[in-house]
């Protein structure tokens, strides 16, 4: 899972615009901020309305837009005030951000990239470059992004998160592992990252390791049911049988309708001679949807 680091900056300058600007400006906020999201665009359009050349009032209005998924409004507005301020750095950013939520990561990245000249020490518009150039399977360009946002900020947890994302597509396992493990140095309770690294760790069958992972993520969220799913997974690869279906069964206690951990319970079931109990999972499995169940239906259940 990808993790996208957005920082959306809600601006509010006094300068001269005069008074009335201003006001419905510092309104439109307060709206935002006590999410009424039409009240806040209806002030900051009265703003606009009073004074055309307040490009803060036309970010803060794509801010809004963009909160409530109305990316094609966001981007007019946006390029509004980029066009009233050539050097508004956060607006080619957050226009960037917009474009990229369209699928257009092209121009997302010319976005980005003109942030960048503006302001060359921005460790966030270098991590959401690096995202869109992922998008469009450019892992080595993403990864000198990435870099470059932790050369700038040392202490930038999702950048090495992201780097570590880029690096396992790569199958450079042993640097994602790395590069995991310093995401969750920065950050302890860095639920992603643990999972990361304890699902590459099952995949190179380090199942110990794996298992260290999965229980860091219950301790910190305990109604997390896919690391019990995980952490089911690699105790069975262990043969560990009985904690491998108690983990299975905290995830379905967790999610009823958790399709996989109920077919995954019922062979660990079958597996420990316990066909009845089994059985009765798979059956469940197959009402919840689990796809390609038949086989091992027609096998231990007819």
């Amino acid at each position: 899972m990808k993790t996208i680091s957005i920082v959306l900056f809600l601006l509010c300058f006094f300068v001269s615009f005069g008074q009335t600007a201003i006001t419905f400006n510092k309104r439109g906020l307060r709206k935002f901020k006590n999410e009424k999201y039409a009240n806040g665009i209806e002030e900051f359009s009265k703003a606009i309305q009073k004074d055309s050349t307040f490009s803060e009032a036309y970010y803060n209005r794509g801010i809004v837009k963009a909160y409530i998924k109305d990316f094609k409004g966001a981007i007019l507005d946006y390029s509004k005030a980029i066009e009233i301020d050539s050097s508004f750095c956060d607006a080619y950013n957050n226009r960037g951000l917009a474009r990229e939520s369209l699928g257009d990561y092209k121009g997302a990245i010319i976005d980005y990239s003109k942030a960048i000249e503006i302001n060359p020490e921005d460790a966030l518009v270098y991590s959401n470059r690096g995202i869109a150039k992922d998008e469009l399977e450019d892992f080595q360009g993403a990864i000198s992004d990435y870099s470059r946002a932790i050369e700038i900020d040392h202490e930038d947890a999702v950048a090495y998160y992201n780097r570590a994302y880029t690096k396992e597509n790569l199958k450079d396992y042993k640097g994602a592992i790395g590069d995991y493990s310093k995401a969750i140095e920065i950050d302890p309770l860095y639920k992603d990252a643990y999972n990361n690294r304890g699902e590459i760790e099952y995949n190179l069958g380090n199942y110990d390791k794996a298992i260290l992972n999965f229980t860091k993520i219950v301790k910190i969220d305990s109604k997390c049911a896919w690391s019990y799913f995980n952490r089911g997974l690699a105790k069975e690869e262990l043969k560990d049988y009985k904690g491998a279906i108690q983990d299975y069964s905290k995830a379905i206690e967790i999610n009823p309708k958790d399709a996989e951990s109920y077919f995954s319970r019922g062979l660990t079931k079958i597996e420990v001679k316990d066909k009845e109990g089994g059985c009765i999972d798979l059956f469940r499995a197959n009402e919840l949807g689990y796809k390609d169940i038949d086989n091992a239906i027609e096998q231990y259940c007819n």
